[in-house]
Formats: structure tokens, C-alpha cells, sequence
């Protein structure tokens, strides 16, 4: 079925591995599966669904614009605007590699132009490549696991 044709039911798979690279919590996973299906409903298009996903995120970890009008001080404002960039960074880079979503489509999921859709995702992969060389070189493993561990897709 073409991508742009599917609907709620059909993108279970990739909404729950989105939220768990997301989350990295196998509870937070269910509860933003949960919020993301309470708000698109199950006969929503494949985008609505994915815009609910980012909306549930953003009011799971408190950035959504509430808590930005909350964020009295200069220094709050800024790290809210950094916190949601970089919640919407990895949001792309995970719609476009996991899910095969093209960078028109992830525009408008995130209502960001797509110039900084391919900024992000250009950006975005080689932040994730170098946090995760960052991880596996702060944990005690020999040399062969650790280039093993780095050929897994991100």
C-alpha cells in the first residue's frame, strides 16, 4: 500500500518503534503508543498520526507551548526552544530511516520548512553516530564489540 494511503491501523509497527527510540523506556513506549492512538483515533491518515505522535511527545516531556509560556527567564526560554529542536531533530531522523517517510511529508508533520528538514536529517544522523561512538566509548568494551556495535543501522 502506498505510504501516503495508509492509515492508523496500518503503522502500529512504526509508531511504537518510533516511541520507543524516542523514549528508550519500554513504559513511557506504551504510554506515548496510547496518548499518539487517544488523540489521531484509529481512522486517521498516516500523518495525523504522526503529528499526534509529536504532539503526545511534546506534552509527555513538557514541551509543548504551554510550558514554553511558562518559561519565565531568557535561559528557560532558550533551553525550551533547544529541547524541542532537538526532540524534532531525532523525530525526523527516525521518521525518515524507520518509517521511509519522505522529507516533504515530515515538513509537514512538524510544520518546519524544508530546508531545516534536511539540515536536521543531515545534522541528525551524524549527531546520533557520534553520541552512540561517545556511549560505546565510555563503556569497558574490547575493540572488536565495540566496531561490531558501530555497523548496526541507526
Amino acid at each position: 500500500m502506498p505510504i501516503d494511503q495508509r492509515k492508523a491501523t496500518d503503522i502500529f509497527d512504526d509508531v511504537y518503534t518510533l516511541a520507543y527510540w524516542m523514549t528508550k523506556s519500554l513504559e513511557e513506549t506504551h504510554e506515548l503508543f496510547r496518548k499518539t492512538y487517544q488523540k489521531a483515533g484509529s481512522d486517521a491518515a498516516e500523518i495525523d498520526v504522526f503529528k499526534a505522535f509529536r504532539e503526545a511527545y511534546f506534552e509527555m516531556y513538557e514541551i509543548n507551548e504551554s510550558s514554553r509560556v511558562e518559561a519565565a527567564s531568557p535561559i528557560d526560554q532558550a533551553l525550551f526552544i533547544l529541547r524541542r529542536q532537538d526532540a524534532d531533530r531525532k523525530f525526523s531522523v527516525l521518521l525518515s530511516d524507520t518509517c521511509g517517510i519522505r522529507y516533504r511529508t515530515i515538513a509537514k508533520i512538524t510544520g518546519n520548512p524544508l530546508s531545516m528538514i534536511r539540515l536536521w536529517l543531515s545534522n541528525g544522523r551524524k549527531w546520533l553516530l557520534n553520541s552512540m561512538i561517545m556511549i560505546f566509548s565510555m563503556i569497558n568494551l574490547d575493540q572488536n564489540t565495540k566496531e561490531s556495535l558501530l555497523l548496526l543501522p541507526i
